[in-house]
């Protein structure tokens, strides 16, 4: 098994899986230094972070260059894959490993989540970003001790997926196309 060893070498990973930013939504890498890897266009910012050291972190956010109708944000391409799945739940985490090959593997699938389900909003199209506030404001509303305690059987993961799936469901929203 050969180990992920350097920043340089996770770079040249993002290259390869993420260069569709550049070549398909003209996005120009602005940073590629340790811990972030960053692409920006006139409206939105996709952020790779990684961590190397302590915790083996790895996120990718999509950010507005500037305040949009919808405020500042930092969203994760997972919660967008949900709200087109209309299920909370479709999408399970991924964990890092130290295994280049499956590291690889997991950085291709991001970027696969990304070109399939965050088209609009890397075109700058910030309305799935107001599905996804109406989701988190109703969550907060809801997500209370009493409901914690009446659903403790269930676990705290599925009490989560549960409820949001309940509020996607009451919105009555469509299902969102790639």
């Amino acid at each position: 098994m050969k180990l992920l060893d350097s920043w340089k070498e996770f770079a040249e990973m993002v290259d390869r899986h993420f260069s569709f930013l550049e070549n398909e939504f003209g996005y120009t890498k602005t940073s590629d230094s340790e811990p972030r890897v960053v692409y920006q266009s006139m409206s939105t910012r996709v952020v790779i972070f990684y961590e190397p050291h302590g915790r083996w972190d790895l996120d990718i956010r999509i950010e507005p260059q500037q305040p949009s109708a919808y405020g500042n944000f930092s969203l994760g391409s997972w919660q967008f894959e949900c709200l087109h799945r209309l299920d909370w739940g479709a999408v399970k985490a991924t964990i890092p490993t130290h295994d280049v090959n499956e590291f690889e593997s997991i950085l291709r699938e991001e970027a696969t989540r990304l070109r399939n389900h965050c088209s609009t909003v890397l075109k700058g199209n910030f309305d799935d970003v107001g599905r996804l506030q109406t989701l988190q404001k109703e969550f907060e509303t809801r997500f209370t001790m009493d409901y914690q305690r009446v659903n403790r059987g269930k676990g705290y993961p599925q009490m989560v997926d549960d409820l949001m799936n309940q509020i996607i469901k009451e919105q009555n929203w469509e299902k969102l196309p790639n």
